[in-house]
């Protein structure tokens, strides 16, 4: 019995790495806590200073409170605002879930980017069925009988998604992206980059990634960086950096592949055409960076994948040309991960000790059919030729990239898909850029200082790839990194790019029992549509709650 209980889980193991591969966002779950009455003024206050995003329950009614703000009204604490609906079909929840994201992008370049959307950033008013509610509402604090916060609550199940309540909640959740977090310096200034090496989440997936900074500011006479490790059930271990620095023509950009290979780029040409696999028009979705993304999110009950397929006219009849992408991991995807990696259950932990015995070539293979990396296909007269994949960048802000493509005729028009997994992909914006590359001077500089918040220096560990890795095991284990400046040529543009190679560990632990049934169930169709039973199971949630 024991035998073939193993090979059960033998048979689940190379599943596990594709969802490895989207752990690049961690989950932080929520619950809701009473405010004592006698601190109702100072959490309401401290809610408008900071602006907390403000609910109002009238038994089962709920409403947004827009611009808050308080008054002294007859002697009495007067909190007044906008009343805005909370309750939304099935497709308006989803567009304002979308609305809050792109929001949260907006504030990317800070050091608490994501905040507002979190369930830490909510306040939840609740008021008596008697009180009216005009659009111009105004209440004395005698009038609120109850507010509920938020503090951290692992082990939350879902009951709402990415920050908006939209049925009342006592636990939540909030999704955070981890792996390294980079910040760079302007002086006093941080402002937040992106992460690294998302989803290497084992020794053997340990993998570069080349994290694009333009134009970055030098402080204190060097470029400096702030590495840091968001939460405390993720352990961190980078074993080389350095920094490429390019300077260049202003009339080009300049961008790292998948491989470090750096292009420049010149002309973007946006596509003629952009379908997706259920044949909807894609063309406004991915033609500019406004946070309107094509998310992969087709209903099709025999494909499990979703796919674009992009149009370009090859009028240069170049055959080298490149593709041009901005792009992200969903929040969705993370929550989806933390789905199933809980079906696990306290035999997850035993298989995070165990030695992989899968190769990165297996585990990138087995993703791509699974959607968790993003596959690229250049339309051919023999049918879609793969091209390669994408890493996957993590969930917080979209991500520049270039994925260079071989063309056999340049005489025909050029068609590439994308093909991913059920909602798991947000992607901003695609081009083409059909100039040949420019000779570039890559001049790559060493840590000049990587230092702890004792001042000690740990620049030996990043200083070759080797087995001496930079170990950030808590939330504590932050590291200022210094390099020598390299001055910017006159009438020349400066891109920097951070190229660091590592790999994390998640620490996520389950009490419950593994259930093997639900996990054979998933194998046996796919990862993607697992999330596309589960979203439209919590959309089905919703609309019986809302009708």
């Amino acid at each position: 019995m024991k035998q073939k209980y193993t090979s059960v889980l033998s048979s689940i193991i190379l599943f596990i790495f594709v969802l490895i591969v989207l752990s690049s966002c961690g989950l932080r779950f929520y619950k809701s806590i009473q405010i004592p009455k006698n601190n109702f003024v100072e959490k309401i206050n401290s809610a408008i200073i900071t602006n907390k995003y403000f609910f109002l329950h009238q038994g089962e009614k709920e409403w947004h409170l827009a611009n808050p703000t308080k008054i002294i009204e007859k002697g009495e604490f007067t909190i007044i605002g906008k009343l805005d609906k909370v309750g939304y079909t099935e497709g308006e929840m989803w567009e304002k879930l979308e609305a809050n994201r792109r929001q949260r992008q907006n504030l990317a370049y800070s050091p608490r980017m994501g905040k507002r959307n979190t369930a830490s950033h909510q306040m939840h008013l609740f008021i008596p069925d008697s009180l009216a509610m005009p659009i111009d509402f105004s209440t004395p604090i005698s009038n609120i009988s109850k507010i509920e916060d938020y503090v951290t609550a692992p082990g939350a199940t879902f009951l709402s998604h990415v920050g908006l309540t939209l049925v009342p909640p006592t636990i939540f959740l909030a999704i955070v992206c981890n792996c390294p977090y980079v910040y760079s310096y302007d002086n006093t200034k941080l402002n937040f980059e992106g992460n690294l090496y998302s989803g290497a989440i084992y020794p053997n997936l340990e993998r570069n990634d080349y994290l694009t900074v333009p134009n970055m500011a030098v402080t204190d006479g060097k470029y400096k960086f702030k590495l840091e490790n968001p939460q405390d059930d993720e352990q961190q271990f980078t074993n080389f950096m350095q920094m490429m620095v390019v300077n260049h023509s202003e009339k080009v950009k300049v961008l790292p592949d998948r491989k470090g290979i750096l292009h420049t780029i010149k002309d973007l040409q946006k596509p003629q055409e952009a379908h997706s696999s259920d044949s909807e028009d894609q063309i406004e979705q991915v033609t500019e960076k406004d946070g309107k993304f094509y998310q992969f999110a087709e209903y099709q009950d025999i494909e499990p994948l979703n796919s674009i397929v992009l149009k370009f006219k090859n009028e240069a009849k170049s055959t080298n040309p490149k593709l041009v992408l901005s792009l992200k991991n969903s929040d969705w995807a993370g929550y989806i991960y933390k789905e199933v990696v809980s079906l696990f259950g306290n035999k997850l932990p035993a298989w995070q000790k165990k030695k992989m015995q899968h190769s990165t070539e297996e585990i990138n293979a087995r993703s791509m059919t699974q959607g968790s990396l993003l596959a690229a296909y250049l339309k051919t007269e023999t049918g879609w030729k793969f091209i390669d994949f994408i890493n996957t960048p993590g969930s917080i802000i979209t991500r520049d990239l270039v994925l260079p493509i071989e063309i056999i005729d340049p005489n025909t028009d050029i068609e590439i898909m994308l093909k991913g997994g059920f909602r798991f992909w947000d992607l901003d914006f695609a081009a083409m850029d059909f100039s040949q590359d420019e000779a570039l001077k890559i001049e790559y500089l060493q840590p000049k200082s990587v230092l702890d918040s004792l001042g000690n220096d740990h620049s030996a560990a990043l200083l070759g790839d080797d087995k001496n890795y930079l170990n950030q095991l808590t939330i504590s284990d932050k590291y200022d990194i210094t390099f020598d400046i390299i001055p910017k040529k006159e009438n020349l543009s400066q891109t920097m790019i951070l190229n660091a190679k590592g790999y994390y560990n998640r620490l996520d632990k389950f009490d419950s029992k593994i259930q093997v049934g639900e996990l054979l169930k998933i194998k046996r169709t796919s990862f993607s549509a697992f999330s596309r039973k589960k979203f439209l199971e919590i959309a089905s949630l919703y609309a019986a709650s809302n009708p």
